[in-house]
């Protein structure tokens, strides 16, 4: 297996699998705690989909604490390299399926 696929991401890959869905704030998470480059998140995105673990939004709080929490998170995770934000941006969305393609080139 590759080596990026080693301790503690090998750890969120399996609990991730086991629960079968992931939040994309976690994937942020993980790929600022392990300084991954977009390749390399890339790559455990794939793996999550080989899994069939579902990515998915944050889930909103109502928890005043936890919007504060949750806003320091993000400034942490703010980037202004075009590169980041565009592969964030396009990490955000589900792929076509190939009915789904010819449906849109009709």
């Amino acid at each position: 297996m590759n080596s990026l696929f080693e301790s503690d991401i090998q750890v969120f890959l399996e609990k991730a699998e086991e629960r079968g869905v992931v939040e994309e704030a976690e994937l942020d998470t993980l790929a600022f705690e392990h300084d991954l480059d977009a390749d390399e998140l890339g790559a455990v995105r794939t793996e999550l989909a080989a899994r069939e673990v579902e990515i998915t939004p944050p889930a909103e709080t109502t928890n005043v604490d936890a919007g504060v929490s949750n806003a320091r998170e993000s400034a942490v995770l703010v980037t202004t390299d075009s590169l980041t934000l565009f592969m964030n941006e396009v990490g955000r969305h589900d792929l076509l399926t190939a009915a789904e393609e010819v449906g849109l080139a009709k």
